[in-house]
């Protein structure tokens, strides 16, 4: 179809997303759906945990870069764009010490978080759906 990533390895493993960033959604989608309609609270949390990881995993040069820049001033450093300040980094300290440092601790607190967070979301998501659907367009609700 037209404006859609056509990824060859799809044809082999159909819930491949390559081209996409990861999801939550792209997660929940693995699990056999023919086992229940919906996650139990636990897998819930892996999946947010998991997409949390991936995803702070994958910012984090650029939170770093953010900081970096942030605290130019105070620091007496200066940094003009963003692709300077991380070709800086990378040839004063390095790739993994220098874009990588601190990352650790979101390993620590990010996935516990966000699985939290996606958990809250779609267990309160859910219990709402029944209310929603007893509202005409108006928005009021039937008595």
């Amino acid at each position: 179809p037209r404006g859609r990533c056509e990824d060859p390895l799809q044809r082999f493993h159909p819930h491949y997303s390559g081209c996409h960033p990861i999801r939550r959604d792209h997660i929940l989608y693995i699990r056999d759906p023919q086992e229940r309609s919906q996650p139990y609270p636990h897998e819930r949390l892996a999946f947010g945990a998991c997409a949390g990881l991936i995803g702070q995993s994958a910012s984090y040069p650029l939170d770093v870069v953010r900081r970096r820049m942030q605290t130019a001033g105070v620091t007496g450093s200066s940094y003009g764009t963003i692709l300077g300040t991380m070709r800086e980094i990378v040839t004063q300290e390095g790739v993994v010490r220098g874009l990588y440092k601190g990352l650790s601790m979101n390993w620590l607190k990010g996935p516990v978080a966000v699985g939290i967070s996606f958990t809250t979301f779609d267990i309160t998501h859910r219990a709402t759906e029944g209310k929603r659907k007893s509202t005409d367009e108006t928005g009021m609700r039937e008595v």
